[in-house]
């Protein structure tokens, strides 16, 4: 059986490249080596992006200081 292939086409690129310039900004951090694992595990069981655990670490850690309600998107 074959595997589909796809093909990003240009006007889809031009799309998520808008849509990062607009919605999106990148934060670097420089961790010990063994924080990409930890990353890596906690993404993995839970099923979701790298990204998402951070924003959900993010928020909790927000909330708890700052002693907020939890939001919609939560």
């Amino acid at each position: 059986m074959q595997e589909k292939e796809y093909k990003t086409t240009e006007a889809r690129r031009k799309s998520i490249a808008r849509y990062k310039a607009e919605k999106t900004v990148s934060i670097q951090a420089f961790l010990p080596p063994e924080y990409k694992d930890k990353l890596n595990k906690l993404a993995e069981s839970a099923g979701v992006s790298k990204a998402q655990i951070l924003k959900d670490a993010i928020d909790t850690l927000y909330n708890a200081a700052f002693d907020e309600q939890p939001t919609e998107q939560e």
